[in-house]
């Protein structure tokens, strides 16, 4: 008997034994495996898999909901990301007593409306006059414009707001000024720089009414409005006003919708994300 066999003999008894200890300490959850033995899975002979493994997308809030009462059970956990607009199910995670694999997931990624992508995206923009007046005309329907006047507040046609826009100027004047006292003088000169559209008070906002996504309620948005000059070109800014008090309303909605619209009452919610297996 050549040192091979030798060798594969005291291999496979070394195994043999490994295996029985393996057995009674550690309930059969490892075992050992010769260096030269090669596992091979022979599920995709047989008639059905050993367990189900499945991954659903959607970006619909009504689809995710649907599909989590579908499928959902006490087994199901949901985790909530309203900070990165995600939902995730795990549909077979189980319990820490009984876990289960976690190869069943549904996850709601939210799309935003493209209003509400436009207004997010153009946020602290410098528009020439154009372009601004291009965004109006394109979200027509989702703007209104206001001006203030002694102390109150009138609403302007987008038309008229347009049309003021579209007549935007700048006028400089330059004013010197000198101060003397008995123990020092100084000189400053002062540069007066206005932004005007003839006759017509600019507005001083603009309200837009959106939709943030599909199953959402309308939020509307306060955006203030300036002017930034460059030389003799007029460039147009807006800023949301609060924010991140209007985003937080949003996702106060988001774990609402999910708290409020999964029917089966053993499946656990929580607010935050879960990394499994």
């Amino acid at each position: 008997m050549d040192a091979t066999a030798i060798k594969a003999i005291q291999n496979d008894a070394t195994t043999k034994y490994i295996n029985e200890v393996l057995a009674v300490d550690l309930n059969n959850i490892a075992v050992a495996i010769p260096d030269n033995a090669k596992l091979q899975s022979i599920e995709a002979f047989q008639l059905v898999p050993n367990k189900y493994r499945a991954k659903f997308i959607t970006h619909l809030l009504g689809e995710f909901l649907s599909y989590i009462d579908q499928h959902g059970s006490s087994d199901t956990d949901v985790f909530i990301d309203a900070e990165n607009e995600k939902a995730k199910a795990i549909i077979d995670l189980g319990n820490p007593l009984e876990p289960k694999w976690g190869k069943h997931t549904a996850t709601l990624i939210l799309k935003k409306t493209p209003s509400f992508a436009a207004l997010l995206q153009a946020d602290n923009a410098a528009f020439s006059q154009q372009l601004f007046i291009d965004f109006i005309e394109d979200y027509n329907d989702h703007i209104a414009f206001f001006t203030e006047e002694d102390g109150n507040v009138i609403e302007i046609s987008n038309q008229k707001a347009i049309s003021i826009l579209r007549k935007l100027t700048v006028n400089s004047s330059s004013n010197n000024e000198h101060q003397v006292s008995n123990f020092a003088a100084s000189a400053s000169a002062m540069e007066k720089i206005e932004v005007k559209a003839g006759e017509y008070q600019l507005p001083s906002y603009f309200i837009f009414n959106s939709r943030p996504y599909e199953g959402f309620s309308d939020q509307s948005f306060k955006c203030s409005l300036r002017t930034v000059h460059h030389e003799k070109n007029v460039n147009l800014k807006y800023r949301i006003m609060q924010k991140e008090s209007q985003l937080e309303i949003i996702a106060e909605e988001f774990r609402h919708h999910i708290k409020n619209g999964i029917n089966e009452a053993d499946i656990y919610i929580a607010i935050g994300t879960l990394d499994y297996q």
